[in-house]
């Protein structure tokens, strides 16, 4: 208990002193005749995001299903984005929203940063009238930027389900190492959203990273096995919890 105690005072003392929410954490760019916005999430996008979720809800849960049980209602689309206001005041996540020709398209971030090991765990999602345009690759790369020059971090993380080939794809285009040999999780992950347990199975997933220049440390080293299953989703919030399978 001790030792858990001071690994949650170093992660305190390497996070910044002020929360990750100003400006420039903005980035804009042309991607074809495409102008892209990322930015940082706020209440007022919660309406956009519920309707584009609900609007592509079948298409979307291809690629994750989580998109079937989260979002019930308007409500809980609330609740998640001042969750996620509330995780990046405390800098314990960095979560943007991706905005083309002046039309919310999804989401991009850091779901989670691990400061002593200076590593950012990357998530996202895009409208599907969005994609297959370089916008989500063009977002990612937008954060990576963020993370390496403006946070610190030297180590970066996508972690996607093996069916979904085409964040496996920004991946591969971004430059990340596909890291075989890290299991994401021991045992595995389960999600309390759908008012029971929905399993998800770590056979399903592949880890990839991307160190910057200056990196310390391999990413084989810094990237905890359980970090994103685990510690990540207790540091943002009690949604998510990590249980032993049933045998």
């Amino acid at each position: 208990q001790q030792q858990q105690q001071q690994q949650q005072q170093q992660q305190e003392q390497m996070k910044p002193e002020v929360g990750l929410t100003e400006q420039w954490f903005t980035r804009s760019s042309m991607v074809g005749n495409t102008e892209v916005h990322v930015r940082p999430i706020s209440e007022r996008d919660a309406i956009d995001l519920y309707r584009n979720i609900m609007r592509h809800r079948n298409e979307l849960q291809q690629t994750d299903p989580t998109f079937g049980i989260s979002v019930k209602s308007l409500g809980s689309v609330v609740t998640a984005v001042r969750n996620n206001i509330f995780a990046m005041q405390e800098a314990r996540a960095l979560p943007l929203v991706i905005v083309a020709n002046g039309t919310l398209a999804g989401e991009v971030g850091y779901i989670c940063i691990d400061w002593e090991r200076k590593v950012g765990y990357i998530g996202y999602w895009l409208s599907p009238i969005f994609q297959g345009k370089g916008l989500m690759s063009t977002a990612v790369r937008d954060l990576i930027d963020i993370g390496f020059r403006s946070l610190g971090l030297e180590h970066v993380d996508i972690t996607t389900r093996k069916s979904n080939r085409a964040s496996m794809g920004v991946a591969e285009r971004l430059g990340f190492t596909h890291q075989r040999g890290i299991p994401d999780g021991i045992r595995g992950f389960a999600s309390k959203l759908s008012g029971g347990l929905l399993w998800f199975d770590n056979v399903n997933y592949e880890v990839f990273t991307l160190s910057s220049p200056n990196a310390s440390t391999r990413a084989e080293d810094s990237r905890l096995p359980k970090f994103f299953q685990k510690e990540c989703n207790r540091f943002l919030n009690s949604d998510y919890t990590y249980t032993e399978p049933m045998r």
